[in-house]
């Protein structure tokens, strides 16, 4: 019997048995989602203080000579697109912050006009649209594109936050992680070294 089916999920005909690879990443998602959600834990203020400083995990930092460090970056690398910025009060930066896919658009620019520098996201934002006109830095059309197909909507008693694409409460969890890889096609990053050594 193929080791394809031996591991495709039941529902789709297979035995299910899980990959330990793939268990792996999942779990060390853990690790990426408790960066995001739970700066108060020693750990993540060690390793936040040493590794991010003012950028997000969802930059993907560069590597280092940390074995920690450098497989929750790989993690991170596979599991990027699963973790979404929901917009909801918006007071978060528009230059300095992750909150698109593009990265930050202070790292797009070359340069950032200096009337610009302190925007946040609800600045931009009237009557429930997008208004680009208060700022001084001009936008490239495909970058206010980009913006424009994000929802506007403020929602000013829930703080902006990083959320998981597959769940409804946007909570990551190894199975929910588990589910999102099999479901994006993960035997294209079967081959990637992911591990704690």
């Amino acid at each position: 019997m193929g080791w394809d089916k031996i591991t495709r999920p039941k529902s789709l005909g297979g035995h299910g048995v899980r990959v330990a690879h793939n268990d792996n990443i999942v779990l060390l998602g853990k690790l990426v989602w408790a960066i995001h959600t739970n700066a108060k834990k020693i750990w993540v203020k060690l390793l936040s203080n040493k590794y991010l400083g003012n950028s997000s995990v969802l930059d993907v930092p560069k590597k280092n000579d940390s074995t920690t460090w450098n497989s929750i970056l790989k993690v991170m690398s596979v599991l990027r697109d699963g973790f979404v910025f929901r917009l909801s009060n918006s007071t978060t930066s528009f230059w300095y912050s992750s909150w698109t896919t593009l990265g930050t658009f202070a790292s797009i620019f070359s340069s950032v006009d200096i009337h610009d520098i302190f925007l946040c996201i609800h600045d931009l934002i009237m009557d429930g649209n997008w208004n680009f006109n208060p700022l001084y830095t001009i936008l490239l059309n495909n970058i206010q594109n980009h913006v424009k197909s994000r929802p506007s909507g403020l929602r000013n008693d829930v703080p902006d936050c990083i959320t998981w694409v597959d769940h409804m409460d946007g909570i990551y969890t190894a199975i929910y992680g588990y589910s999102w890889l099999l479901t994006t096609h993960f035997e294209d990053h079967r081959d990637e070294d992911v591990s704690w050594n």
